[in-house]
C-alpha cells in the first residue's frame, strides 16, 4: 500500500540537503555581486583635489574656493548625474521655439534671462547669425569668448542656449543655457563640467576629471547641419559638406560620459568606409567616445 504524505509532515534528508545546496549557490552568488559592487566602488569613486583658482570655480560651480576635490573617472555615480541632466535637456528642446549651439573657448559670463530683439533685426536661423546678434546686443567684450564657426564646432567649450516663446516681439526669453567646459589641469589631467543654468543661476550639473592620455581631443561637441536644398548656392565644399539636412536642418551634440575612462579617441581607430571629404568623419570621430549623444532640430529653418 502507497502512504502519502501530510502537510505536516517533516521534510525529508534529501529536500534538507538540496536546500542547503541551493542556499549556499545564493549566498555564493549575492557574496560575488557584493565583492564586484565594493571593488568597482573602490577602483570607480577615486577623488583627486585640483586647483584651477577662485575665479574659474566661482564661474563653473558658483564654488568661492581654489580647490576642490574632484571624482576621476571612470565613475557610474558621475554618469547617473550626467544621465540626469541629459534628461532635463531633452525636455529643455522638446520645450523650445529655438536653439543654438555656440562654440566657445574661455569661460562663459554671459547668460542671459532675455536677449533684446529690437524691430528690423535679423533671423537668427543659423548659430553665425545668433552669435553676431549676441555681439550686436552685448557688446564684443561679453562675447569675446564665442567662436563663429559653420559645420563642426572645433573650439574646446561649447555653449547652448535654449530659448522658449517669448510674450513681445522685442525679446527672445532664454529658457535654459547649457555651459561645457574642458580645463587642463597641469600634470593631473582634463576637468570636465556640464552645468545647465536657468536665470543665471545653476540649476544641475555633472563634473568628472579625466586622466592626461593620447589621441584626438573631444572634438567637435556639436555639428550644425544645413538644409540640403542650399548646397548649390554655397561654393565653399567644406561648408557645402554638411548641407545634407532633407528638410529640416539640425545639430548633433556630444557630452563627455563619466563612465568612460578616457576623454580622447584611440590614436590609431579603424577608418569609416566614408570619402575623406564627407561629413561622416565628423560623426565618426565622436562615435563610441560617449552615450551622451543628442540630435538636436535647429529652428527657425534657412530658407
Amino acid at each position: 500500500m502507497r502512504c502519502s504524505r501530510s502537510p505536516s509532515a517533516a521534510f525529508t534528508v534529501v529536500e534538507v540537503i538540496a536546500t542547503i545546496s541551493l542556499s549556499a549557490v545564493f549566498f555564493t552568488a549575492a557574496t560575488l555581486v557584493y565583492q564586484n559592487i565594493s571593488a568597482n566602488s573602490r577602483s570607480l569613486s577615486s577623488l583627486q583635489p585640483i586647483t584651477l583658482g577662485r575665479s574659474t570655480f566661482q564661474n563653473l560651480l558658483g564654488v568661492d574656493q581654489d580647490t576642490m576635490s574632484v571624482y576621476s573617472a571612470p565613475n557610474h555615480g558621475r554618469g547617473a548625474f550626467a544621465g540626469q541632466l541629459a534628461e532635463l535637456f531633452r525636455d529643455d528642446v522638446a520645450a523650445a521655439s529655438a536653439v543654438y549651439c555656440l562654440g566657445r573657448n574661455g569661460l562663459n559670463t554671459l547668460r542671459p534671462s532675455t536677449i533684446p530683439y529690437p524691430s528690423g533685426s535679423p533671423v537668427l536661423d543659423t548659430p553665425e547669425r545668433f552669435l553676431s546678434h549676441l555681439v550686436t546686443q552685448f557688446g564684443a567684450t561679453d562675447t569675446a569668448q564665442f567662436v563663429s564657426y559653420s559645420g563642426p564646432s572645433m573650439a574646446e567649450d561649447l555653449t547652448i542656449m535654449v530659448l522658449q516663446p517669448s510674450g513681445t516681439a522685442t525679446a527672445l526669453q532664454v529658457l535654459s543655457i547649457y555651459d561645457l567646459d574642458l580645463v587642463a589641469v597641469t600634470g593631473i589631467g582634463n576637468y570636465v563640467a556640464v552645468r545647465r543654468y536657468v536665470d543665471g543661476s545653476l540649476t544641475s550639473y555633472y563634473d568628472i576629471l579625466y586622466p592626461s592620455g593620447t589621441g584626438t581631443a573631444f572634438a567637435p561637441a556639436a555639428v550644425h547641419f544645413y538644409r540640403k536644398g542650399l548646397a548649390p548656392y554655397e561654393a565653399n565644399a567644406a561648408i557645402q559638406k554638411y548641407m545634407v539636412a532633407e528638410e529640416h536642418p539640425f545639430y548633433l551634440v556630444w557630452w563627455p560620459d563619466p563612465a568612460a575612462r578616457t576623454l580622447e579617441s584611440p590614436t590609431t581607430p579603424p577608418e569609416p568606409t566614408a570619402p575623406a571629404g564627407s561629413a561622416v568623419w565628423d560623426y565618426y570621430r565622436m562615435g563610441g567616445r560617449t552615450r551622451f549623444f543628442f540630435t538636436v532640430p535647429a529652428f527657425p529653418s534657412q530658407q
